[in-house]
Order: C-alpha cells, then sequence, then structure tokens
C-alpha cells in the first residue's frame, strides 16, 4: 500500500478497514490512550503502520500513544465488518482515501507471515525488536545470530553468558 514508505499524516482523508465481522468487536478500538489498548485497536495499529512504515514495541509506550499525528490518523480510521466469512478468517480489505483525491487500497485473503516460507523474514525484525527493549541493537543482532546458529554451536556457555548480562569474549 505505500510501498515502504511511510504516509504523512496531513495528506490522509479518510482510512477504512474492512474485516471478519466476528473480528471487530474484539478490534475496534477507535479511541486509544494506554500501550495495552493500543495493542487491540485496529485503528491505532493501522496509523502506526501507516505513519511509520511499520509497528513495533515502542508503538505502544506512552510516549508514541500520545503523538498527535497518530492520534488524528487514528480518528480518520473506520472499522467495518464483512459478514458471512468462516470464523477464523483474515481476509480484509484496507482503503486509504489521499487529501488529493487518490485512493489507495490492498486486499488480504491471509495474514502475512502465517506459511513457513513467509515466517522467516519476520522472525529476526521481530526478535531484534523484542530483545532491543533490554540489551542493545548490535548484541540483539549478535544474540540473534547465535541462536539462528545454534545447532553448530560447540557450546552453549558464550550464549547463556550474553543472556546472564555478562560480556562474551
Amino acid at each position: 500500500l505505500t510501498q515502504g514508505k511511510p504516509l504523512r499524516a496531513d495528506a490522509i482523508e479518510s482510512i477504512t478497514i474492512a474485516l471478519n465481522q466476528r473480528r471487530i468487536t474484539h478490534v475496534d478500538r477507535p479511541r486509544v490512550t494506554t500501550g495495552l489498548e493500543g495493542k487491540f485497536s485496529i485503528q491505532y495499529t493501522i496509523a502506526a503502520a501507516l505513519l511509520d512504515g511499520g509497528i513495533s514495541l515502542r508503538h505502544f509506550g506512552e510516549e508514541s500513544i500520545a503523538r498527535p499525528d497518530l492520534q488524528a490518523v487514528v480518528g480518520c480510521v473506520q472499522a467495518q465488518g464483512i459478514p458471512g466469512l468462516e470464523s477464523l478468517s483474515q481476509q480484509c480489505e484496507l482503503t486509504v482515501r489521499m487529501k488529493d483525491g487518490s485512493t489507495r487500497s490492498v486486499r488480504r485473503d491471509d495474514a502475512e507471515g502465517r506459511s513457513s516460507e513467509e515466517f522467516i523474514p519476520y522472525l529476526k525484525p521481530k526478535f531484534i525488536d523484542c530483545v532491543e527493549q533490554v540489551y542493545s541493537r548490535a548484541d540483539a543482532v549478535q544474540l540473534y545470530d547465535e541462536l539462528d546458529a545454534f545447532e553448530t554451536l560447540a557450546g552453549v556457555g558464550p550464549i547463556m553468558r550474553r543472556l546472564a548480562g555478562e560480556s562474551v569474549r
């Protein structure tokens, strides 16, 4: 939809997300004041993804939740249910209307990253995002690389010391 380029909040007229009617009650939270609310708000997660090009754990902290540009876009997002889909259907369609009159949309029949071949590209960035809440980005990357090569390690000592916060030589 954005082809890797975040959108500007002041360029967005409206956003519509159509998704499984059964999911609406779980994710339709058009007002977000806490990180926990943000995690369960389709409006908030869409706004954050469009403005920042993706979602990370930082989006659920107080600073991000309070961002005026993000809150303004949250208010532009309308969630609509698609009736009649199977209960586990992930089908959705996102439509963004821009103030210049253009429209951008994308439809998905299933969530990305669910198949084994799609999972690997999602794994490393997600791991690093989670781990760098405690460790530096460089340490998170190094830990991922060590764990990814786990079956070839001579021993787990260096990894265990890294996890314990000790310097590894």
